[in-house]
């Protein structure tokens, strides 16, 4: 299976981390000199502004759907396959049992 696309989804996500990151970053270092607090109110502010950034990044969104949609068309075509065969065995074999017993 080619798994270029999740690694691009991922480094994607990195990427808009990373840059999340610096940005909060630099915030921090701005509001820290401005104001007293403590860092474990920082923490919780940083973690709450990389959850929120995190849940509205939908990059990468589409190629799961895709994905996922391929994966459901890919499992319908085995599952009709497999009935197929069976169909196409039987008629075989009926008509090798009807060769055999009128020659």
């Amino acid at each position: 299976m080619n798994e270029w696309p999740v690694r691009v989804i991922v480094s994607v996500r990195i990427e808009r981390y990373l840059e999340v990151a610096d940005q909060v970053r630099s915030n921090k270092q701005a509001t820290c000199r401005t104001s007293e607090e403590t860092s474990k109110e920082m923490e919780v502010r940083d973690f709450k502004q990389h959850y929120r950034v995190f849940l509205a990044d939908e990059s990468g969104q589409d190629m799961i759907e895709f994905a996922l949609v391929t994966a459901l068309v890919g499992l319908g075509a085995i599952v009709a396959m497999k009935n197929l065969a069976t169909n196409i065995t039987n008629a075989f074999n009926s008509i090798g049992t009807t060769l055999t017993t009128n020659v």
